[in-house]
Parts: C-alpha cells; sequence; structure tokens
C-alpha cells in the first residue's frame, strides 16, 4: 500500500457511513444553524437568485451578516451540481481530505518520507478535534482543515516568492474566511510566521516579513466579500460582546488524559442514564456552560509517543496552544490577545485546540522520519516505550475491572451533581479506551522491533487510532428527523394559513423534552425540530422573530427582551411558543403538541403608516409605557413629528427577500413602518427619489413620506459588499495577470 492511499483509505472510512443516502449530519449547529442555512442559500441559486437577505429567521437578517454562512466558499457550488442532502454532506465532508492533504505536504517540508508524512496526514484528518468539528460546526472545519495548507502555501511564498505563489497562498488563507473562520487566516499567519521567522537569520528577518505581511494582506483582500459584511454587523452588535465571552468554552485541563484516550474524556450525549443529561464531561470535566464546543480532543498513544521524538519546536508550539485553550486558567491567552494583532477579537479558547493537534501530528511525523526510518538503535527508544506505556495501560485496565464498583461510587461522591447513572458509563468507556490504546502502543512496539518497513507498519498503526479517534464523532440521525414536517408547524398552519410575509413565530429553547427511545444526542435535535427553534423554522417555511447566530444586533435584543409587547406588535408575531418546563401560561393560551402550550395574538400589516413619530435618544421608556400604542406613534432616534388626519393605507407586495414594494396613499406627512428587521444595507427610494431608511422602535424599518406619495421602493445589499468585491477582483485580476506574464516570459525562454 502506498502512503498517499493510506491517507486515502483512512478519510473514506471515516466519511463511508455519512454517504449512506438515509442519514443526515446533524450535531448542534449542524442542525440548528447550518442545515437551515444552506437549504435555504441552495434553494434560491438553483432558481438563479444571489441570497442576501435571509427572510425566515430573527425578522429577516443579512446573510452576510453573519460570517458562517460561507456564501462565497468554493464548496457553495456543490450545491448547483448535486441533490441537497448529499451536497450537506460532502460540504462538511471535504474538510477531511483537505486536512489530510494539507498535513502531508507540510510535513513533507519538514522532511518527512512518504510513510511518516501519512502518519501526520491520518493523524490530522482523523483526530477527535477535526472529525467533532466537520459534525457539529462546518465553518471551523473548513477553516482549520486549511489551515496546514495554507502554512505550507505561505512557507513555500516566503521561499521563492514570485506571482503565482502569492496567489496560491493568497486564495488558500482566503479560502479560511470566506468559509467564515478568519481565526484560522490568523493562525496560519501565527504558525507560519513562526516557522519562517525561526528559519530565517537576522539578515533575512525584514524581508521574511514583509514576504509574510504580503501573503496576510492577499488572503485578506480576497475574503474581503465575506468579512467586510460581516465586520459592518459588528457595528450593530453588544460592545461588551467579547468581555462576556471570556471563559465560555475554555478547554477544562481535566480533559488533557482526552488526547491520548478517546470515549471517557469527550463530551459523549450518549454517555447518559435512560432519561437523564448529565454526561461525564459535564459532571467530571467541565466548568460553564457543562457543554464542549469540541466534542473530542483524541490523538491517541501512538501519535503521542512518537511526537515525543518529533523535537522540541513543534512540540513546544502546541504546548503553547494548549495552554491558551485553557483560556483564563493561564496567562498564555492574555498575552496572545495583548500581543498578537486581531487575537482578542475571537472567542471560544478551546478553538485553539485545533493548532495544536496539527503541531502533534507534525511533531509525530518529524519523529517516526528521526526513529523509525533510520538507525535501528533510536528504533529501540520507540520499542522500550510504546512496550512500557502498553504494559501500564493494561495494568491500569486490569485495575479497574477489580475495582469498578468502588472507582463508580468514588465518582458518584465527586460528581458535580452526583448522578448516580452517569459514573458507571464513564468507567465502561475508560475501560475501552485503555484496552484499545493499550493494544495500539503494542502494536507500535512491534512495528519498532522489525528490521525493515518500521515506518510503514507505524503508520498503518497510527492510521488504526486515527479511525477509533474519529469514526465516532461523525454522528449521523435519520434524515426523517431534519426533513419531515412536526406537528407543531400544521397546526399552526392551519389556525393562520402560509407564513411567509404574512406571520411569525416567537420561540426559543435551549433545552429538551425526554422523548422516550431517543439517546440524548438525538432527543436535542428532534426537540429543536418539534418546537420550530430558531433557524429550523426556516425548514418548515415558517417565519420566526427568533435569533440564532453569533453576530447579533444589541437594539433588536434589547426591545425583544425589554418591551416584549411592541415588539410583537410591530414585527407581526401571532404565535407564541412556551416550553413544558415553563411557568403556567395565564388566559388565552392553549396546549400544541408534546405538551407546549401556544399563543395567538393580533398582527399588524407588514407595512402600515403612522402619523406621530417620537424622537428620543433612549427610546426603551418610550415603548415601555403601557400607554404606547405601535399602530399610532412611532419612535426613532432622529425623526420626531405629529401630523393631524388618518394615517393612510400601505400595500406590501414582495417580489425577493431583498426587494419589497409598498403602495401607498399617504393623506400627509407619515412614515412608512415595515415590520422587517432593520439593516443599515435597506436603501429606499419614494416615488424614485432615495429616501433615508430609520430604525423604528428599536427593530423594523421606517421611511419618512409626504403626502400624496405613491410608492416607496426597498432594496437591501449589505453594507460592505462593494468594497469587498472590489477589493477581491482587483487583488484576483492583478494577481493572475503577474502569474500570466510569468508563464509567458518563462515559455518564451
Amino acid at each position: 500500500m502506498r502512503p498517499r492511499l493510506l491517507a486515502g483509505a483512512v478519510v473514506a472510512a471515516l466519511c463511508a457511513p455519512v454517504l449512506d443516502p438515509d442519514v443526515q449530519l446533524f450535531w448542534r449547529d449542524t442542525q440548528r444553524f447550518f442545515y437551515p442555512f444552506k437549504l435555504a442559500i441552495a434553494e434560491r441559486l438553483r432558481r438563479g437568485e444571489l441570497p442576501l437577505w435571509d427572510p425566515w429567521t430573527e425578522s429577516g437578517a443579512s446573510v452576510l451578516g453573519q460570517l458562517t454562512p460561507g456564501l462565497w466558499h468554493p464548496a457553495t457550488l456543490l450545491y448547483l451540481a448535486l441533490p441537497f442532502p448529499l451536497a450537506f454532506k460532502l460540504n462538511h465532508l471535504i474538510a477531511l481530505p483537505l486536512a489530510a492533504m494539507g498535513a502531508f505536504l507540510l510535513a513533507r517540508r519538514l522532511g518527512a518520507q512518504p510513510w511518516a508524512a501519512s502518519i501526520a496526514a491520518t493523524t490530522w484528518s482523523g483526530s477527535g478535534f477535526l472529525c467533532a468539528m466537520a459534525a457539529s460546526n462546518l465553518p471551523f472545519a473548513l477553516g482549520h482543515a486549511t489551515l496546514p495548507l495554507a502554512v505550507w502555501a505561505v512557507l513555500r511564498f516566503v521561499d521563492a516568492p514570485s506571482a503565482p505563489r502569492l496567489l496560491v497562498a493568497g486564495a488558500v488563507l482566503g479560502s479560511c474566511g470566506l468559509a467564515g473562520e478568519p481565526q484560522s487566516m490568523l493562525l496560519a499567519g501565527i504558525v507560519a510566521g513562526s516557522w519562517a521567522m525561526l528559519g530565517a537569520g537576522a539578515r533575512a528577518a525584514p524581508r521574511t516579513l514583509a514576504r509574510l505581511a504580503l501573503c496576510g494582506a492577499c488572503g485578506v483582500l480576497l475574503s474581503a466579500p465575506a468579512t467586510l459584511p460581516a465586520a459592518e454587523r459588528l457595528r450593530l452588535g453588544d460592545s461588551r460582546r467579547l468581555e462576556r465571552a471570556v471563559g465560555v468554552f475554555a478547554l477544562d485541563a481535566r480533559r488533557f488524559p482526552g488526547l491520548a484516550l478517546p470515549w471517557a474524556f469527550d463530551d459523549a450525549p450518549e454517555l447518559t442514564g435512560p432519561g437523564a443529561s448529565d454526561t461525564p464531561y459535564s459532571e467530571y470535566f467541565s466548568g460553564e456552560p457543562h457543554v464542549a464546543f469540541a466534542g473530542s480532543i483524541a490523538l491517541g498513544v501512538p501519535v503521542l509517543v512518537l511526537a515525543a521524538f518529533g523535537g522540541p519546536g513543534l512540540l513546544a508550539g502546541a504546548a503553547l496552544f494548549l495552554l491558551a485553550a485553557l483560556g483564563p486558567a493561564t496567562p498564555i491567552e492574555w498575552l496572545a490577545s495583548h500581543l498578537i494583532p486581531g487575537f482578542a477579537l475571537f472567542r471560544y479558547p478551546e478553538k485553539l485546540v485545533g493548532p495544536a493537534t496539527l503541531l502533534i501530528a507534525l511533531a509525530a511525523a518529524a519523529g517516526a522520519q528521526r526513529v523509525l526510518a533510520g538507525d535501528p538503535r533510536a528504533a529501540r527508544r520507540v520499542l522500550v516505550s510504546s512496550g512500557a506505556i502498553a504494559a501500564v495501560l493494561f495494568a491500569l485496565r486490569l485495575a479497574i475491572a477489580f475495582g469498578h464498583d468502588q472507582m463508580a461510587d468514588w465518582l458518584v461522591q465527586h460528581g458535580r451533581v452526583h448522578a448516580a447513572a452517569t459514573a458507571p458509563l464513564f468507567v465502561s468507556a475508560l475501560s475501552r479506551a485503555l484496552l484499545v490504546e493499550a493494544l495500539l502502543a503494542a502494536g507500535l512496539a512491534a512495528a519498532a522491533a522489525l528490521r525493515e518497513r518500521r515506518d510503514a507498519v507505524a503508520a498503518m498503526v497510527c492510521a488504526v487510532s486515527a479511525l477509533a479517534c474519529g469514526s465516532g464523532q461523525l454522528v449521523t440521525a435519520p434524515r426523517e428527523l431534519l426533513e419531515s414536517r412536526p406537528p407543531l408547524a400544521d397546526l399552526l398552519a392551519s389556525r393562520a394559513g402560509p407564513s411567509p410575509s404574512t406571520w411569525r413565530i416567537e420561540s426559543d429553547t435551549d433545552q429538551s423534552l425526554v422523548l422516550p427511545g431517543l439517546d440524548a444526542r438525538l432527543r436535542r435535535a428532534a426537540w429543536s425540530a418539534q418546537v420550530l427553534a430558531p433557524r429550523i423554522n426556516a425548514v418548515q417555511r415558517i417565519e420566526s422573530a427568533s435569533g440564532y447566530g453569533s453576530l447579533n444586533d444589541e437594539a433588536y435584543g434589547l426591545a425583544q427582551s425589554a418591551a416584549p409587547a411592541v415588539f410583537r406588535a410591530v414585527l407581526g408575531v401571532r404565535f407564541r411558543v412556551r416550553m413544558p418546563w415553563e411557568p403556567a401560561p395565564g388566559p388565552g393560551w392553549t396546549e400544541g403538541p408534546y405538551g407546549t402550550w401556544i399563543l395567538e395574538q393580533k398582527t399588524l400589516p407588514r407595512a402600515f403608516l403612522v402619523s406621530r413619530v417620537v424622537r428620543a435618544g433612549a427610546p426603551l421608556p418610550l415603548l415601555r409605557d403601557p400607554g404606547f400604542d405601535p399602530v399610532r406613534a412611532a419612535v426613532t432616534a432622529g425623526l420626531g413629528f405629529d401630523e393631524p388626519g388618518p394615517a393612510g393605507e400601505a400595500q406590501l407586495q414582495r417580489d425577493s427577500p431583498e426587494r419589497m414594494r409598498i403602495a401607498l396613499q399617504a393623506p400627509g406627512r407619515r412614515l412608512l413602518v415595515v415590520s422587517e428587521h432593520f439593516d443599515p444595507g435597506w436603501r429606499a427610494r419614494v416615488d424614485g427619489a432615495p429616501a433615508p431608511v430609520l430604525r423604528v422602535d428599536l427593530c423594523a424599518l421606517g421611511v419618512e413620506v409626504q403626502g400624496g406619495a405613491r410608492e416607496v421602493e426597498l432594496r437591501f445589499l449589505p453594507r460592505g459588499l462593494l468594497a469587498g468585491a472590489i477589493a477581491c477582483a482587483v487583488t484576483l485580476a492583478l494577481l493572475g495577470a503577474l502569474s500570466v506574464r510569468r508563464y509567458r516570459s518563462a515559455a518564451a525562454r
């Protein structure tokens, strides 16, 4: 077997179960966020439309206002060429071959021969971290998977600068941002920059820095169509967003054994007792919020043994990233945030396990090349160390077998909530991990004992280890869970008719009801689908006023939480859905499916006129006043008037999500209120003349019209998109022209 075939076989084995046509990826944000978003994008692309506005969630939101949809990433083309269920899977799974290819190339740059380089490829592509990201968070999977390829491309340009190499480096770097993960661009810069600067002499340092900066600038410019609109959306967000996220989703040091031992130290909801929600992770290895960002950090014992011989540089880098992943528990993240430009912009330190995993995989390849492909005496060091580790792991496995009950009792006493059902499940998972890793360590020892082909056999052992670490992370569910129509959707439609451009719901849940016959993973996903949780509502073509995203509109959220009556009236919320465990509702509530409670209320038209507008720098006290009537008055920050007479009439026609036309009968100066989430990307024309778009009642769109006005046209184009598209196009054109010129010059010679 050739080394590349081994890496390909591991990737194929990991992907094969997911490609079953009857199942679909679903875990966490894959179902809650990416499935509905990608489905809406795919449908509109197939109709020849460019989806820039999402009408389904948060009373409408900019598609590019969130980085995560990845509209401009090349993988979006899959949705034009393939059926959506298959395209959606492949969009996630391409992370694995990308990761394998990048790690292989980077290991070869380190001097590893093909078999040793395949260890880096299989380890990184099959790592618990990357497979967990592929199952649960698409942008982070694509961004981290591209990381080694980006580092390789940048170093290749630094070694021998040329326009074609700069184009490749910029394109690969920029693809991380286009995928919705600009942090991976920064991480690639940190790794490549450290690598290049350590290899450069003092005289070459300024030149090396300039080349690195040029690569970074090209990557930023090529990703600008995605990053600039998101940066504009960031202006609307909570200024304390990053401050509130400090320490959230930080790696707990008690999980470090999970680098060597899969399953037991993973955040695995299937390891819960019947009807329970407490996992070994939430019981023994976590602080708030008691769920992990990275479901697994497993690499396996053979990889760690080989990495120990891979040289201090790679291991030191991995150690720094792991310490930074601990968040506030160590000063490393704080130092990085204050010393590295842009580092403080990103949340969730647990993501830094990704580059640490990559560096350990590269160290394993370097170690395999150093001690297995050369002197037999060096191989004896691997034989002794891996044999000793195998013996220790076997001994621990036997100790647990004899002390199973005592260990379980001790865990119950020291657990966070003393969950009795969780302890035996953790002990069982730990026993299995110890046995499997002991066998793999023994396999590595056997490989080191061979006279020939030690590196090839060791690569196969590491491939098996990668399968053990990664295969359990790519969890799937029956497609019916994501595609079937829940009873709640049919009930609401039977009462109010089709939702689009007519009515919205308000429904949110961070918990799940215990549904019989489902494990904890499926239970959460099924419950989110049944109650039309934010964004999932889009699959059923029901509009929602609730939001679910990483970049939120602070004023909109304030209106929803502090002035809910006005918020619901202005934005056309016809149905409110409460969960069974919430306090008993008052009059008017009726029982819905699965014990939910539903309140139906009257809604305003999607467009209406008001004759009284109050100017207020602090609108909230007015909106909370019991006497405030959003039918007759509106509150804005920069406009105020009070005109006599009837309000007039408005009739909305929606040609597309990005374009609305409102026919008017305005008897005098009026404010047109449109029941759509305010965004600065909306542009208005009143009878053909440009007019400003205002934020009304903290949440909706408003346009001032004069008496006799007949039509208002609203069009949406995200702020920053035009500038980003120009920056990307100019950069591509310039680098492309220089590359063509270089190739022509070379051909002429």
